[in-house]
């Protein structure tokens, strides 16, 4: 049996879009595995630093009381983010394991601009280390004063007031452009705008805490990133 012209070039069409379809495929596939795996070593950074190594720290050196009890803006901000996570961790666990529930979220997002996002969060694994090997056992998962507090002005510190929310920026932003999923990029964006909101709880804490000494390195130091210049005495 013969086909027509326009059959044969249906067929082409067809097989195109299937071939298509398949490279769409796997392409989302290598993807999916390449946002598992970069979480994968942010993930065991952070949980060797924040578990073992802060344990191990408190253990080895004296008790540290908190002065102070966290503010309620504090508790509140906190209790923000805790759900926000949380709303991100499901949506990132159903688009690994169950894509299909989140297909309707998938937006078209060049190849070479998703390998960037993974270079970006790539970037700050190593950063995070370094903040947390400068913190040692000065880190702290809450917003509050300590007894003997100290201003921490080494390493990443002695330019930024708070790499480590630059660093959760970046990253967060870096795997939501890989997932090439609203709903993760969603749920990025409100930990984006949440940040500023935590960093000037910390600094009001601080300054009434700390005073002067903390306010000359407020000046000397940008929020999120370097100044550019300091500001003149």
């Amino acid at each position: 049996m013969q086909l027509s012209g326009f059959a044969f070039i249906d067929l082409l069409w067809i097989r195109r879009r299937l071939r298509k379809g398949m490279n769409d495929m796997e392409e989302e596939l290598l993807f999916r595995v390449v946002f598992i795996v970069t979480y994968g070593f942010f993930f065991v950074v952070r949980a060797y630093f924040r578990i073992y190594k802060f344990y191990k720290d408190r253990k080895e050196s004296t008790q540290i009381v908190a002065r102070d009890e966290p503010t309620e803006y504090g508790k509140l901000a906190k209790t923000g983010m805790a759900v926000i996570i949380l709303g991100y961790l499901i949506s990132a666990i159903v688009y690994v394991l169950i894509p299909e529930y989140v297909v309707w979220a998938q937006f078209p997002v060049p190849a070479l601009v998703r390998w960037a996002g993974c270079a970006l969060a790539m970037m700050t694994i190593p950063l995070l280390a370094w903040i947390h090997i400068t913190l040692g056992k000065h880190f702290s998962p809450d917003l509050v004063m300590k007894d003997n507090h100290m201003i921490v002005t080494s390493g990443p510190y002695s330019r930024v007031r708070h790499p480590m929310y630059t660093v959760l920026i970046t990253f967060s932003i870096g795997v939501s452009i890989i997932s090439a999923n609203l709903l993760l990029i969603a749920f990025s964006v409100l930990l984006v705008m949440l940040f500023p909101f935590l960093a000037r709880q910390e600094e009001q804490m601080l300054l009434d805490g700390l005073g002067e000494e903390y306010s000359q390195y407020m000046e000397r130091t940008g929020r999120f990133f370097p100044r550019l210049r300091h500001k003149e005495k």
